[in-house]
């Protein structure tokens, strides 16, 4: 299918967004909610008494908990679980833990268990503190070779790629001819961003633009779609987030997508070589 300027400026842009690992193409608060109750009746199996489940309002910080009532715990206490907004993952309330900062957990061994158990054989993360359950960005490691907020401006910053040779004019011939640009240029200035990347970078841009088109022109709600935003986690080095962002758009366990993460990577040294270089920092065998 076609891809347009209008297609590519919105799709950069999303992949970019501070909140995208945050809000998973495929996971919506129905099927967290089937999750969670699925792990409510898993944990009140494991304890013998009915969990009590807290939603909280769609856009808030967490989902909600889970709470297995003291009178089930061995040690007579409640144990609560606190169900992040990202996804498929939960952590032990600020309660459970040493309130020195240590990572000294205040549950009894056998609560504890039990309850790690039951999280992960229904599919759960478990995580902690509270806090890991938002995903954070960090800044990126070097700039994007094309940051345009709208279309036109897009349009602008591709036309005025350098025309003279090399990977960027090789990228400008491409993309004027992919998205339809007119070809005529350079349209005002050299981009910003070539004075500050390095030689690696600009090609683990050229890398990365050329497969966000690719991925474009697969049909909406594809497999396809949901790779990009993993990929740019796994090739900047937060294998974690990756892994966590692998679970909540294909709906997969753990261990599948520790599997699924290793076997990305290994494609993406293939296919995005610089991009692995340049956002690890280090070499990429």
């Amino acid at each position: 299918m076609p891809v347009t300027a209008e297609d590519l400026c919105a799709f950069l842009l999303d992949l970019d967004a501070p909140d995208r690992l945050a809000r998973p193409l495929l996971l919506d608060p129905g099927v967290v909610w089937a999750g969670v109750a699925q792990l409510s009746e898993a944990l009140g199996a494991a304890f013998g008494r009915r969990c009590a489940v807290e939603r909280l309002p769609e856009g808030g910080e967490h989902h909600g908990s889970i709470t297995v009532p003291g009178e089930a715990t061995s040690a007579g206490a409640p144990v609560v679980l606190v169900v992040g907004r990202y996804g498929l993952t939960v952590a032990l309330s600020p309660n459970h833990w040493n309130p020195d900062g240590s990572s000294t957990i205040l549950l009894d061994d056998d609560d504890f268990a039990r309850t790690k158990e039951t999280v992960f054989a229904t599919g759960f993360g478990l995580t902690s503190p509270v806090s890991a359950l938002t995903p954070w960005r960090a800044e990126r490691p070097y700039p994007r070779l094309l940051s345009a907020r709208t279309a036109g401006e897009l349009v602008r910053q591709i036309r005025n790629l350098p025309t003279d040779g090399g990977p960027t004019a090789e990228l400008r011939e491409w993309l004027c001819a992919t998205l339809d640009v007119p070809a005529d240029g350079p349209a005002d200035e050299r981009p910003a961003s070539l004075d500050v990347l390095t030689p690696e970078q600009v090609l683990a841009e050229v890398e990365r633009i050329r497969l966000c088109v690719g991925v474009l022109s697969t049909p909406k709600g594809s497999d396809e779609r949901r790779w990009p935003v993993i990929d740019d986690t796994i090739v900047d080095g937060h294998t974690m987030w990756a892994i966590m962002a692998f679970r909540n758009e294909f709906g997969e366990g753990l261990k599948e997508a520790i599997l699924a993460v290793h076997e990305r990577a290994d494609i993406l040294r293939r296919t995005r070589p610089h991009g692995y270089v340049a956002g690890r920092g280090r070499d990429a065998a």
